[in-house]
């Protein structure tokens, strides 16, 4: 579950489901709504066209739109329950659902009746090593050349 520093609208003029989030963990309408296309983040940036080297403050677009981080929280959605409350909220505010934040949230509930959803708990105890391991140490038998059999790179003679 996010966190309550992380992106989504802190804005006080946003829409809110306190029931929402009492029951799923986070209210929905923090990521959904908000203009999914506008980019709030600004930078100082040299004036290129001032001679003396002032600043001037530029969008920032090396920085995510809120579209991109609902999509990307929209795909680590891991409970049916929760997609259907984002879905839910997204039908009830204001300017009515959008295609893309509903395609997302139904190809999300999609993978989770194909995969499953994620236990509320995983199973206690270590974990358990990947099935296919090596010894980084030992190189394959392929590999190893005696130095008679290497090629000098270097332009010299074979020694």
């Amino acid at each position: 579950m996010p966190s309550e520093a992380q992106g989504g609208s802190s804005s006080s003029d946003r829409a809110e489901y306190p029931e929402r989030k009492q029951e799923i963990g986070e209210d929905p309408a923090r990521w959904l709504d908000q203009d999914l296309l506008e980019r709030t983040v600004v930078r100082q940036e040299v004036d290129p066209t001032s001679e003396f080297g002032e600043m001037r403050l530029v969008e920032d677009t090396d920085v995510s739109t809120p579209g991109q981080l609902v999509l990307s929280r929209i795909r680590g959605i891991d409970s049916k329950l929760v997609i259907r409350h984002w879905m839910e909220v997204e039908h009830d505010l204001d300017r009515g659902p959008r295609d893309t934040i509903v395609d997302a949230l139904q190809e999300r509930a999609d993978t989770l009746k194909e995969i499953g959803e994620r236990p509320d708990r995983l199973p206690a105890g270590p974990r358990r090593p990947p099935a296919m391991t090596f010894e980084p140490s030992v190189a394959p038998a392929e590999n190893q050349h005696t130095a008679a059999e290497r090629i000098a790179t270097d332009g010299g003679r074979d020694e």
